[in-house]
């Protein structure tokens, strides 16, 4: 499915911009103006099929390295609509590299947009960096914040991630800088309140994750007042990296869980039997091994080909400084050779995965 083929009309109303009002301001006060021109705010913005009055609108926010369509449109842009919900995405410039203060604003416009179009509060969807673009508008723009019921993050490095540390001991992406642990960006997003406003928030995550790490003692995905689920809490000593986290049936099961309830999402819910299964529906297991694989491989590519790294993180936007003392996640960062084995035994494991689900499918 090709989420360019079809755009929605529905355009939010009356977007006028008053002054910056702080999180947790009545709902109708919205947040700093958007720096980013109204054009490109709106090319971002796309849907399977324009929504209507009354639907409930999912927002799917992608990582970084990848587009909206790369990272959703073989899972979650099929398997969503066929449960009724009116999916959309948002497409962050650059492949998510430049500042996460920019890419915001493109998760701002997304979020109001959706709402507008559906009349009601909406759920947003992010994996990786994806989880942290949408906090970002919740905690700045509270009309944001009043049109969001669920937030669901996937893998996200609420609290900074061993990857952008090591990957930032030379000049790297402004991304990477703001995803490091004691990044300011960080700093200030979890200043205070980590869960604002009347949202249900959901953070999964896996324990054998090896982007996303660390994970134990303490997950750097995890936030103060959500539901904070490792995939290992529902199914014991279930494997599930980074990507394969996409199409994973297990992180489907909570998901949808978090879906179709009031409030996050909750393991107790979630029937046993799901931990048998190889993939989410509508995702065949050698294809989702297969673009595990390829979506790796252009990460990588792309990371390495980037020409606009930079030597120190982009300075916070003016509505956002205060001052922040960064405080890396309790669990401190993984040492560069444990990362270096999960990363091999998680490409090891995608091969073997990908061979036996061709052999059950012969």
């Amino acid at each position: 499915m090709n989420l360019r083929g079809a755009w929605v009309t529905a355009l939010a109303a009356g977007l006028c911009l008053p002054a910056w009002a702080p999180a947790g301001a009545p709902a109708g006060v919205e947040g700093p103006p958007l720096t980013v021109p109204t054009a490109d705010l709106d090319a971002a913005f796309q849907c399977i099929a324009p929504p209507r009055a009354g639907d409930r609108g999912v927002l799917l926010v992608h990582g970084t390295s990848l587009t909206a369509e790369e990272h959703w449109g073989w899972n979650y842009a099929l398997a969503l609509p066929a449960l009724g919900y009116a999916v959309c995405t948002v497409q962050f410039p650059g492949y998510a590299f430049g500042d996460v203060q920019e890419s915001s604003e493109y998760a701002v416009h997304a979020i109001r947009r959706l709402h507008a179009a559906t009349g009601r509060r909406i759920a947003v969807f992010g994996h990786s960096q994806g989880g942290i673009e949408p906090r970002w508008a919740i905690r700045w723009w509270p009309d944001v914040g009043a049109a969001v019921e669920d937030l669901i993050m996937l893998s996200a490095p609420n609290h900074g991630a061993a990857f952008a540390d090591l990957s930032c001991n030379a000049p790297c992406l402004p991304a990477l800088w703001q995803q490091s642990q004691g990044s300011q960006l960080l700093a200030a997003l979890n200043d205070g309140d980590e869960t604002p406003g009347e949202i249900a928030y959901t953070s999964i995550y896996s324990h054998t994750d090896w982007v996303i790490q660390p994970s134990l003692p303490e997950a750097t995905a995890a936030l103060e007042g959500a539901a904070n689920i490792a995939v290992q809490d529902v199914c014991a000593g279930h494997v599930v990296d980074h990507i394969q986290a996409a199409f994973d049936a297990v992180v489907y099961a909570l998901v949808v869980d978090a879906l179709s309830h009031d409030g996050p999402a909750d393991p107790a819910r979630i029937d046993a039997m799901v931990c048998a299964e190889a993939a989410m529906p509508l995702v065949d297991p050698v294809t989702g091994w297969q673009r595990t694989a390829e979506l790796y491989a252009l990460a990588g590519e792309r990371q390495a080909m980037a020409d606009n790294k930079v030597d120190a993180e982009p300075a916070l936007r003016d509505y956002a400084q205060q001052d922040f003392v960064p405080t890396p996640a309790g669990g401190g960062a993984l040492p560069p050779l444990s990362i270096a084995l999960l990363a091999v035994l998680a490409l090891l494991r995608s091969a073997d995965e990908l061979r036996a689900a061709r052999g059950r499918r012969a």
